[in-house]
């Protein structure tokens, strides 16, 4: 921190004492450590306003504190004026110590306004300052992985090849992994294992190098190759001793997803255990073992690892998702929207996250939550017909056949919505299903148009349904090869 004064400072106290001279228009005077306190938890509370009022009160008491530049550039970066927040950082950082905070708002800074090469700098900059490979590893990822965020890969993956070099044994497991994880998707999987191999030539027992490889081949569907890799892993790994328990927790990871991608349950489930063993809080193992002991059906190991989840897990999104599915099996709709809302930020779990809600909303008969749903669906997903044949059919399935009518039908009347066959019989079945066969006749004449070979879904939804002279005529048109836009 950059304030002169080391004593503690009691905040509640002292924001109760800024905001009355605030409010009366009398601020007096406060120490500069008293300063930072009220920034800082202003800004964490994204009271912006208020931090505003901070600066500019330290500005009037210390006008030549470098600091209130700096919080400038703060303040702008959170409230997303980010070019401002660059011009403010960097001019406030000649007079600054290069230190953590300073140097990750600075990286920030720079990605969000495509300074590349300054970033790059900077990097330099703390390579310079600090020789110790520890430092210098971590300054270098936290970059790579801003740099990935922005799809710069190429970049990234220097910058981390650069940091392999003076990584320690503890740091290099998670190195390969963010390697991986950015010749993944570049989708350069043949650039990557060249660039392992060729690392391999000169360091030929080093363990995450071939734990790295063994990855990028499962990831290209090379088991043969992977499993050779994992074999020189394990050879290695058994004769070492004092072995980082990493690297054991990552082969027994890579072993279990290739028993996995074979099919081979039994295995895979104790390739985890045993990764569980080396690494016993890890979230990614735990909820790999959760989802076997659903397929087991075990309720106390279920309990046990969702309580386990909860403490290590819930930032990502795929431990939340499994725990929401948890309550939503168990009928504790409530519970279950608590995480699947959670969710909705995630775009990886969105559309199955807004299906799941629509189920619990009409389990529960909330109409509220069902119309927040709705609008969030049409925000997102008003061009994506694919996603509501999903939530169309999941709701069928559930047996809320007259509310999936009225949302397909909402969807297709949306302007952005262009609806595929799939669309179309879908409301030409629930229409049936639901008695209203006017409008169920023209949507399987359209969803024929489009895709007649479809029509299988369509019958085997209606089965053993009354169906009008007028749908068997149509499809026995179809049946005879008759159909035709002519």
């Amino acid at each position: 921190m950059f304030w002169h004064e080391e004593d503690e400072v009691d905040v509640e106290t002292l924001r109760e004492r800024f905001e009355s001279e605030w409010r009366r228009g009398e601020l007096g005077y406060f120490s500069q450590g008293e300063l930072q306190e009220l920034f800082d938890w202003y800004v964490e509370a994204e009271n912006y306003p208020a931090a505003l009022s901070v600066i500019e009160h330290a500005d009037y008491l210390y006008p030549d504190w470098a600091q209130v530049g700096w919080w400038r550039s703060v303040l702008a970066y959170q409230e997303e004026r980010y070019l401002e927040a660059y011009v403010q950082g960097m001019k406030a950082f000649e007079q600054l110590p290069l230190n953590e905070e300073v140097y990750q708002h600075l990286i920030e800074m720079c990605l969000a306004v495509g300074r590349t090469e300054q970033a790059m700098w900077i990097l330099e900059l703390w390579w310079d300052e600090f020789p110790q490979g520890r430092k210098r590893v971590w300054a270098s990822q936290f970059l790579a992985e801003g740099l990935l965020y922005r799809n710069e890969v190429t970049l990234a993956v220097s910058v981390l090849w650069r940091a392999w070099e003076v990584a320690s044994s503890g740091q290099e497991m998670r190195l390969v992994r963010l390697l991986v994880s950015a010749y993944r998707r570049a989708k350069e999987y043949e650039k990557g294992i060249r660039a392992f191999e060729t690392r391999l030539w000169g360091a030929p027992t080093r363990v995450p190098l071939w734990l790295g490889l063994a990855r990028l081949y499962l990831e290209k569907f090379a088991y043969a190759q992977a499993l050779q890799a994992l074999a020189q892993a394990e050879l290695l790994l058994s004769s070492e001793e004092g072995v980082s328990n990493a690297w054991h927790a990552e082969f027994y990871i890579l072993q279990a997803l290739w028993h996995e991608a074979h099919g081979h349950r039994e295995e895979a489930f104790r390739a985890w255990l045993w990764a569980r063993h080396y690494q016993p809080y890890n979230p990614t193992i735990l909820s790999k073992l959760l989802e076997h002991y659903f397929q087991l059906g075990d309720e106390v190991a279920i309990q046990a690892y969702i309580e386990r989840l909860h403490k290590t897990g819930m930032h990502l999104p795929q431990v939340r998702r499994q725990i929401a599915d948890y309550y939503q099996r168990r009928e504790e709709y409530d519970q279950a929207l608590l995480y699947y809302k959670s969710l909705l930020a995630s775009k990886k779990e969105r559309a199955y996250a807004l299906g799941q809600i629509f189920l619990a909303a009409l389990h529960k008969g909330d109409t509220s939550t069902l119309r927040q749903a709705l609008r969030y669906a049409v925000r997102y997903f008003s061009d994506r017909p694919e996603v509501w044949s999903r939530w169309v059919k999941a709701m069928f399935e559930a047996g809320y056949k007259a509310f999936a009518l009225r949302f397909i039908e909402y969807a297709m009347k949306m302007e952005d919505f262009t609806p595929s066959a799939a669309i179309y019989y879908w409301h030409a079945l629930l229409s049936v299903h639901n008695r209203q066969y006017e409008a169920g006749l023209v949507s399987l004449e359209l969803g024929l148009l489009r895709s007649p070979s479809q029509v299988k879904f369509f019958l085997e939804g209606v089965r053993g349904l009354f169906l009008p002279s007028a749908y068997q005529r149509l499809l026995n048109r179809y049946l005879r090869d008759e159909f035709s836009i002519a």
